[in-house]
């Protein structure tokens, strides 16, 4: 059974700048600023705001690093239960089911990207346990110029276990993800095991990149030097839809599939 961090209901992370600059996803960066656990309430900016400044967070969304939301915050109904090594989601009619195919070597897979609530599945695709380290110190995502850990505290996930969690950003709550129709936002995440270098390809385990791509910085080259993209691709989007599902090859855009919101039904933390 996989050991996970997850905030109940009313609790968020609240993410605290002490002073510090952070640099961000965009090659050698400081370490993570501390970050202290609360309650209040969900940060409220919007979807414009985010794209007036690209740190805003996602409207309406609550919890913490990790957390699974609710049907009232994504509008999907999560599914639950004991897998036993085995992800099991409610698939809705005329939906594609998550089966990933990991290039050689691949442990961890970004299963799925919901654009309307920011949630990011990742996949245990490899045929032993995977320990993704929490804490500040632990493994990031990458949204250039934005990222931040993963988790508060060790997650383990056996074989073809999933982890869903929000990208909370410092102090501007979730990271605002786009479907890809801008070339100037950054249209791509990465999955690294550690920070202080988003450059090394050895420690990027998981990439996706999709609509019209990045057109500024971006770590496209850092997956395709270790293995895990391939230079050029990109998943397509279609209009209206808001996100997409791993049901292919993970390093090319084909392998994975455009879907609606009702499509984007996340495994429950367990």
């Amino acid at each position: 059974m996989a050991r996970r961090n997850i905030f109940g209901t009313g609790f968020f992370v609240v993410l605290i700048l002490s002073g510090l600059v952070v640099a961000g996803c965009t090659g050698e960066s400081n370490s993570p600023v501390p970050i202290s656990s609360g309650t209040g309430g969900a940060s409220s900016a919007g979807r414009g705001d985010a794209e007036a400044g690209r740190g805003g967070s996602a409207g309406a969304l609550g919890g913490g690093p990790g957390r699974m939301m609710d049907d009232a915050d994504a509008g999907n109904a999560a599914a639950g239960g004991d897998r036993g090594g085995e992800p099991t989601s409610t698939v809705p009619p005329g939906c594609p089911i998550p089966s990933p195919e990991p290039v050689p070597g691949q442990r961890i897979a970004i299963q799925s990207i919901n654009f309307n609530t920011s949630e990011i599945v990742l996949r245990n695709v490899s045929s032993d346990d995977v320990t993704i380290v929490g804490g500040v110190q632990g493994w990031p995502w990458c949204n250039v110029p934005a990222y931040w850990n993963i988790a508060a505290q060790d997650v383990t996930l056996s074989p073809d276990e999933t982890f869903a969690f929000l990208p909370y950003y410092n102090t501007t709550g979730v990271r605002v993800l786009f479907p890809g129709d801008d070339p100037f936002d950054t249209n791509e995440m990465g999955i690294y095991t550690a920070s202080g270098s988003f450059n090394n390809s050895e420690l990027i385990v998981a990439f996706v990149s999709w609509g019209k791509g990045a057109e500024l910085e971006t770590r496209e080259s850092i997956a395709v030097l270790a293995g895990l993209w391939s230079f050029g691709e990109r998943i397509s989007i279609g209009a209206g839809d808001a996100g997409f599902i791993a049901t292919g090859p993970t390093d090319q855009g084909s392998g994975y599939t455009s879907v609606p919101a009702r499509c984007l039904v996340a495994p429950a933390n367990e």
